[in-house]
């Protein structure tokens, strides 16, 4: 797996997930944090494709993503499979997180264990589901273990099993995997992003903030690089 994971960085281009259109949210006044977890919720057992073209349907009615709106959203807003569920589970999280922490910054602001704990509560939510929203919405660092990833590595063992040694590879080689990081960062112009990004390795930031960017970064190699090998 270690090899594996050294090989895929020489390899793969960085890929700046979660995608979100920055600009829209900016201009209207919402929260590109609640387009993840929308789009996490919307992708259960579903082509990521169909997902985008409904975040564009919900963009093209000047839909503002933030939390307390979500209960604004009708089953004809859900242009996915599954669409009643997933409306139910969007609905609910939105109103546990609202009505137990008043709003996303102090439910995001509590430690990886307990957003876990709350967020598996949630009818609709499994581990995948929850972890996606954890990394790339929380920007907190937990590995997302998903198909593709247990088909890069060929395992398909328990989910945790898999996630937690996945990441005590990255941990335990922490320092050549962020200089390989570094090392395709050389000839990339910086760009200043409200989210954590591979241009931030350049800063001044923590370890855990670090370990957040490489674990987007890895993840989404793997689901790239697996697509493509379709």
């Amino acid at each position: 797996m270690y090899e594996s994971i050294i090989n895929l960085i020489k390899e793969m281009d960085f890929q700046f997930w979660w995608p979100v259109d920055i600009n829209y949210h900016n201009k209207n006044n919402g929260d590109w944090r609640i387009e993840i977890i929308i789009g996490a919720i919307l992708t259960q057992n579903t082509k990521w494709n169909l997902v985008e073209k409904n975040i564009e349907y919900l963009k093209s009615k000047n839909f503002i993503f933030r939390l307390e709106n979500i209960n604004n959203l009708s089953i004809n807003d859900i242009k996915v499979p599954l669409r009643l569920r997933k409306l139910e589970t969007l609905k609910y999280l939105s109103n546990y997180i609202l009505e137990n922490y008043g709003n996303i910054d102090d439910f995001s602001k509590l430690e990886i264990n307990k957003i876990r704990e709350e967020l598996l509560k949630i009818k609709g939510i499994g581990k995948e589901t929850c972890d996606a929203i954890i990394l790339y919405s929380f920007e907190k660092p937990i590995f997302v273990v998903d198909y593709y990833t247990k088909k890069f590595f060929n395992r398909f063992e328990e989910y945790d099993k898999l996630r937690i040694e996945i990441e005590k590879i990255v941990n335990d080689n922490f320092n050549e995997i962020y200089n390989l990081f570094l090392n395709k960062l050389k000839n990339i112009e910086n760009k200043d992003l409200p989210f954590l990004s591979v241009y931030d390795l350049r800063k001044n930031i923590n370890y855990e903030e670090k370990l957040t960017i490489i674990y987007k970064e890895l993840h989404a190699m793997i689901d790239i690089k697996m697509k493509n090998l379709k």
